[in-house]
């Protein structure tokens, strides 16, 4: 009996310990975390110099993050420039096409109202010399332009064909001072010549100062000398002018079309 109770000794001083130790471990975990002085200047020193190696290290990140930014922002901007450099002249190109294609609607409009064999041309030139006033088109002897043709827009008369070669043809414009054309004051019935000046009006002359003409009286073709059909637009009395026992008056006319801004045309084919 003796003999067992050594024998268990060794196994209850361990259960023991065992028991000791867990309530030592228990006992720590009630008791709060604390710290000595010496603890706590470590973790202040330890947090300083972790704080500035994160700034010194994270500065040239940020300066390096800001800078792709800023390139970024720029490769942007300048994108958006040229799209919108490219989206004005697209929009420059649309209006131009629209332009044209009020301009051929006008000619086309133009071309179904009067019984005449009209052939569309564009001015490729403009003789700019002082004493002649012409242009040039891009239509000649192989679209069957003549000399003495009748050129004309749906605005009145521009001139006519002056010379010709197979591909193209000058045209004497209204204004020039070498052309001249027998016409009609539309609302007497008055005829008369109209003849260029060299400027931006014509004279319209042999007007007997009996005939009542008015500011605003439309002038138009009488179709008499075989060039230009009867009744088409030539322009607007502006300025009546006249001396006392005078048998002419002085007429100004002020012509339909703006010459300065001839692009499309129509030659009137002889038949």
């Amino acid at each position: 009996m003796a003999k067992a109770t050594i024998t268990n000794r060794p196994t209850l001083f361990i259960v023991l310990l065992v028991i000791v130790a867990l309530f030592f471990f228990l006992f720590n975990l009630r008791k709060p975390y604390s710290t000595g002085p010496i603890q706590e200047g470590v973790f202040s020193l330890s947090s300083v110099i972790h704080k500035t190696a994160n700034a010194v290290f994270s500065f040239p990140v940020d300066l390096w993050q800001k800078y792709i930014y800023l390139l970024n922002t720029e490769e942007k901007s300048r994108l958006l420039a040229e799209q919108n450099d490219r989206l004005r002249q697209e929009n420059i190109l649309l209006r131009e096409a629209a332009m044209a294609n009020k301009r051929l609607r006008e000619l086309l409009g133009f071309k179904e109202k009067p019984p005449l064999e009209l052939l569309a041309a564009e001015v490729v030139s403009v003789d700019t010399s002082l004493y002649f006033k012409t242009v040039f088109i891009d239509k000649g002897e192989d679209d069957g332009v003549q000399k003495d043709c009748a050129v004309i827009t749906p605005s009145g008369v521009v001139g006519k064909t002056f010379k010709t070669s197979p591909s193209s043809s000058m045209v004497m414009l209204l204004i020039d001072q070498n052309f001249a054309l027998d016409t009609l004051i539309q609302n007497t019935r008055t005829r008369a010549v109209v003849e260029g000046l060299g400027t931006a009006k014509c004279k319209l002359k042999y007007v007997l100062s009996s005939e009542p003409v008015a500011q605003g009286d439309l002038v138009v073709s009488s179709g008499l000398e075989g060039v230009f059909p009867k009744g088409l637009l030539i322009g607007e009395i502006t300025d009546i002018t006249g001396e006392s026992g005078a048998i002419f008056q002085d007429i100004t006319v002020k012509p339909m079309v703006a010459f300065d801004k001839l692009e499309e045309v129509f030659v009137v084919l002889k038949q």
